[in-house]
């Protein structure tokens, strides 16, 4: 990578520290949650948030929010419950309906999230933007949308942040067990960030 292109992120990873700073000098927990489901980008928001929290300062409990799958794989259970030691957190467990589930959080008015524009529906959204589909009201704060796959990667190996084993299986996204398979490109050995981004694309067909 040569110097302008880790400039360039270097200041995408700092103006989304920022940005975070700013949520949270608005939101307190447990008005604000973040979404956590032991993805690569919803970790990297998890990381994104402890930093912006400590430079507040703010050393209390991480509360996080995860919408759990019918049927998760183990080692997204298992590397959740690493990060929930690791950082403080606590965790939310959601099952079933979602917007039931959000329903029943009487004092939520917010929730960052790792939606990237190139995730279905992310097209349509906004730094900060409202629920719709007749979800309860609340703001959708998404501090890395505008980032693509290599940044994700850069962000992790940059700040040596822990992940998900099956990334290294050669899983992109992470689902269901039975519904998300390992790309068609990974060849024994290749680490996540050697894919190229388009592989990502298929990989979400």
């Amino acid at each position: 990578m040569d110097n302008q292109n880790s400039q360039s992120s270097a200041v995408l990873f700092q103006e989304a520290i920022d940005f975070l700073v700013k949520i949270f000098q608005i939101f307190k927990f447990p008005q604000i949650k973040i979404c956590f489901n032991g993805g690569k980008d919803a970790t990297v928001v998890l990381y994104l948030a402890k930093m912006a929290l400590d430079k507040l300062q703010i050393s209390r409990q991480i509360e996080c929010i995860y919408f759990k799958e019918k049927e998760p794989f183990p080692e997204i259970i298992e590397f959740m419950e690493q990060q929930k030691k690791a950082l403080n957190l606590q965790i939310l467990e959601c099952k079933g309906c979602v917007k039931e589930n959000l329903q029943n959080q009487e004092q939520l008015q917010a929730v960052i999230m790792g939606t990237r524009r190139s995730d279905p529906h992310g097209k349509t959204l906004n730094l900060i933007s409202i629920t719709d589909n007749n979800y309860p009201s609340l703001l959708r704060i998404n501090p890395i949308l505008e980032w693509n796959y290599s940044q994700i990667w850069e962000f992790i190996r940059t700040f040596d942040i822990p992940y998900c084993s099956l990334y290294d299986q050669g899983y992109m996204c992470l689902g269901e067990v039975g519904k998300t398979q390992p790309n068609k490109n990974y060849k024994s050995g290749m680490k996540p960030w050697e894919f190229d981004p388009q592989h990502e694309r298929q990989n979400r067909e």
